[in-house]
């Protein structure tokens, strides 16, 4: 098997790329590699890290880049089989992958469970080991869960209004599903510190969440009035219905009409891009009860 094919091997398993540390196990060269390069064969993305020239870039190639080159010996195959016992995408960097929020993915931001190091200067990591129920495989990387996402932006002193966004459009994506129980438990460590009462995971949410169920339940409204036209039992409902809508139990019947799903999300969509529509929106509801305090964990940088 000639040089380039052992790469392709192994560059297809991991999105075309490859790193200096990998061939090298393979018996391809740094030389052998600055020859690939001239002719064509692999493109240079960052030192250490080259991808197959015939495999298209895309989006999530920067990240990826990154992630390979914390650990840049061993495969993507490899790695994946020990997560969580890796590198995993967390903070502003897990929101961009989840698809949620106004964050951009630079510096590429992971968590390790043991003290790393880089001379990169787009690369951002800290020490922590998270429990399996916390990670999931998001384009073939590991990345926290939204709820574990969440819980870490609180802890390192994210604007309130930018996480509400988040909750806010998560809740457009599930349809009416977000796990506040998981939530809560994963906040409940930070209460105490955040001016509620130890461990009070519960009341973290309420307040986070409260500014959010005032826009769903506007927004659920304005969805059930257009739609109470066109069925009878949801006109029943608007005439006979409380002034505070359950917003649970009503994104929950609401969600199962799919007319009902466009126009809600048409609507979030709107306040977003015309935020002042449909009522001010708090940008902390805190009333200094979440401290801006920036969580404490290592950071540093991975060879």
């Amino acid at each position: 098997m000639n040089k380039v094919a052992k790469l392709a091997s192994l560059t297809a398993g991991q999105w075309g790329m490859v790193t200096t540390a990998q061939a090298k196990v393979l018996g391809v060269s740094r030389l052998d590699l600055s020859r690939m390069e001239r002719d064509g064969v692999i493109e240079r993305l960052a030192q250490g890290v080259y991808r197959d020239a015939g495999v298209p870039s895309d989006g999530f190639e920067g990240i990826r880049v990154a992630w390979l080159s914390i650990d840049p010996k061993h495969t993507a195959e490899e790695r994946l089989r020990k997560v969580p016992d890796d590198a995993v995408v967390c903070l502003e960097s897990a929101a961009w992958m989840l698809g949620v929020g106004d964050f951009v993915p630079e510096p590429y931001r992971f968590s390790t469970p043991r003290r790393r190091q880089t001379q990169r200067p787009d690369l951002r990591l800290r020490t922590r080991r998270y429990p399996s129920r916390s990670v999931q495989i998001i384009s073939g990387l590991p990345v926290t869960t939204f709820e574990q996402t969440v819980a870490d932006l609180v802890e390192g002193g994210t604007d309130v209004s930018l996480i509400q966004d988040m909750l806010l459009e998560e809740f457009v994506r599930r349809s009416g599903k977000l796990d506040r129980k998981q939530l809560a438990r994963l906040l409940a460590p930070l209460a105490k510190r955040h001016g509620f009462a130890p461990e009070d995971g519960k009341a973290m949410v309420a307040e986070l969440m409260g500014p959010v169920d005032d826009r769903i339940g506007e927004t659920l409204r304005d969805a059930l009035q257009v739609l109470s036209e066109r069925f009878e039992p949801l006109r029943n409902f608007m005439q006979n219905s409380p002034a505070n809508i359950n917003v649970d139990a009503i994104a929950d019947a609401l969600m199962q009409i799919p007319e009902s799903t466009q126009l809600f999300v048409e609507r979030v969509q709107s306040d977003k891009e015309n935020p002042g529509t449909s009522g001010p929106v708090p940008a902390d509801t805190s009333d200094g009860a979440h401290s801006e305090e920036p969580s404490t964990p290592e950071e540093g940088t991975a060879s």
